[in-house]
């Protein structure tokens, strides 16, 4: 069973992942089937969540987060085959000459002292690797969006408002780096 779930973690956290090797196959059919497919609350590829912020889910998140405080564990080698994984990607996209900008999105404000050490060291390899490559890297984590729970629907996750704002947001800024230089 190792074999089958050696790559589980990156299907869960890359889209498509566990079709790489069969891309063209599927987007063919996708693209055979076109508009008969009929997905509620989806535009553009993006599945808003019209939702507002659910207190209760936030109450046992904070519970967590008080028992999380007392453990204490090395959480550097949890990232080091996604790291390896997001640098053989960037090169990927290097080779083929495929523009790459890192994009790091709000979070609710009373994330920001969670497992903060690890969103610092993540912080700090994405900046890293974006200099390394000259990439663009933007950080949105302590956006102004993040000090309204009008804007999400959970912890980290923004609804419909909050992703408006959000891509209204990142829209500007993506042309003021590529368009204004």
């Amino acid at each position: 069973a190792k074999d089958i779930d050696e790559d589980y973690y990156y299907e869960s956290v890359v889209p498509m992942y566990k079709y790489r090797g069969y891309e063209m196959q599927i987007f063919n059919k996708l693209w055979a089937i076109g508009d008969t497919i009929k997905c509620i609350n989806i535009y553009k590829g993006f599945k808003s969540q019209n939702k507002p912020w659910d207190e209760g889910n936030w109450t046992i998140f904070s519970k967590r987060i008080l028992k999380e405080k007392q453990e204490n564990n090395d959480f550097r080698a949890y990232y080091n085959k996604g790291i390896k994984e997001l640098t053989e990607i960037v090169l990927f996209c290097k080779t083929n000459k495929i523009e790459v900008c890192l994009v790091w999105s709000p979070q609710y404000y009373k994330m920001y002292d969670y497992k903060k050490e690890q969103r610092i060291y993540l912080d700090s390899i994405f900046s890293s690797i974006a200099e390394n490559n000259k990439l663009v890297y933007i950080n949105f984590f302590n956006d102004s969006i993040g000090y309204n729970k009008t804007n999400f629907y959970d912890k980290s996750h923004l609804n419909l408002h909050g992703a408006n704002k959000f891509s209204e947001k990142i829209s500007d800024t993506l042309n003021n780096i590529f368009f204004n230089k």
